[in-house]
């Protein structure tokens, strides 16, 4: 049995997919047929549902029935799954520092315990809860305290990390100490053009802009690590991640004196599913042992 009708699920796919083309493989059906469906929704809703651009991208109406349609499959999957061999699917928008450190060791006796698939959304810290907003994931790991509407909101604790670069790279930049006319002169190391920590960092503590320093960009948790561990820069990192080259001798942190804390919180739908509250709660277990 199914709760969703087929009209909206080619939305889904068309959406998911990124093209008609692999929705109507996806669904087993012509493309016709996709774009007909979706026809037959928008002209039930009197609204454009999706802009046909490439890859299509929903309206804010489209996505609003993103986010009924993943709540609805959540329940669907729950409700007939036992009968139809439904493998249960989350979808779940988490930043890459998290993932890289602790997501995974959070899930996995939930993994164990479940037949589930995780559909992994990664996005700064700072961003993944606009994930959630649109309804592409039914829970988001974010840095933002406030609830969404609709939603509730847990808090997991604070990531720790450390300004960190080689003892090296120390000595040809700060031969005395971190400071402001320093940093200008010595190469950053930003994740991506989302990644605010270093701006964020050098603005509070040393009044340096973004124009004011020069910085590299690599979009890779593990290779961010290796490239300042080769001293072609500092960065920020995760204690999860940094400690054991600290231990070592091999990195240092510049300024042991400034606490730099990220606090996390868990997002995720209000709606009544079984699955979805079994996984925040050994999510929330997790991080309330181990932050």
């Amino acid at each position: 049995m199914q709760l969703i009708n087929k009209q909206l699920r080619a939305l889904a796919a068309v959406i998911e997919s990124g093209s008609f083309d692999r929705a109507a493989e996806r669904l087993n059906i012509s493309q016709s047929a996709v774009s007909q469906r979706i026809k037959q929704l928008e002209q039930q809703s009197g609204q454009t549902l999706l802009l046909r651009s490439s890859p299509p991208v929903p309206t804010e109406l489209g996505k609003r029935l993103m986010s009924f349609y993943r709540q609805a499959e959540l329940l669907e999957s729950e409700m007939f799954g036992s009968t139809n061999n439904t493998v249960h699917k989350l979808t779940i928008a988490v930043n890459a520092d998290s993932l890289a450190t602790w997501f995974l060791k959070a899930t996995a006796e939930f993994m164990q315990q479940k037949t589930v698939l995780l559909d992994l959304r990664v996005d700064d810290q700072d961003q993944t809860l606009q994930l959630l907003r649109t309804g592409e994931v039914v829970g988001a790991v974010s840095a933002e305290s406030q609830a969404v509407s609709g939603c509730d909101c847990y808090t997991l604790g604070e990531m720790i990390y450390h300004c960190v670069c080689t003892p090296e790279f120390y000595a040809r930049y700060f031969p005395e100490k971190p400071s402001a006319e320093r940093f200008k002169l010595a190469p950053a190391l930003h994740y991506g053009p989302k990644d605010q920590l270093q701006e964020k960092y050098l603005a509070e503590h040393f009044d340096i802009t973004l124009a004011d320093y020069r910085y590299h960009q690599i979009p890779s948790v593990e290779n961010y690590l290796d490239f300042i561990k080769l001293g072609f820069a500092w960065g920020i990192v995760p204690q999860l991640q940094c400690q054991k080259y600290i231990d070592r001798g091999e990195l240092i942190i510049l300024n042991p004196e400034i606490p730099i804390t990220v606090p996390l919180y868990w997002h995720t739908w209000s709606v009544k599913s079984d699955l979805l509250r079994a996984f925040t709660t050994k999510l929330i277990h997790y991080c309330h042992q181990h932050f």
